[in-house]
């Protein structure tokens, strides 16, 4: 598996942990949107970047926050810090 696909993988495992609709999850792509179309607010995507953190053991700077708005921004913000 290719480190982008790895990424997607990982980021949506932590999506899910945290969605109400579990389904949207599966049904989710690089292009879909965090909060608009998997439903999350914007408290989760806080809670959704501390784990990526943990999990890559890496520090996201404030600035990339609002960066994040699709899977793929996710993906490739992690992958800057790797």
């Amino acid at each position: 598996m290719d480190k982008d696909k790895q990424i997607q993988k990982d980021i949506l495992e932590i999506i899910e942990s945290y969605a109400l609709n579990k389904s949207r999850i599966k049904h989710a792509t690089t292009d879909s949107k965090i909060i608009l179309d998997l439903k999350l607010n914007s408290a989760r995507i806080m809670d959704i970047i501390m784990d990526c953190e943990e999990k890559y053991d890496i520090e996201i700077e404030d600035t990339d926050i609002p960066k994040i708005v699709t899977i793929n921004d996710a993906i490739q913000i992690i992958k800057k810090y790797l």
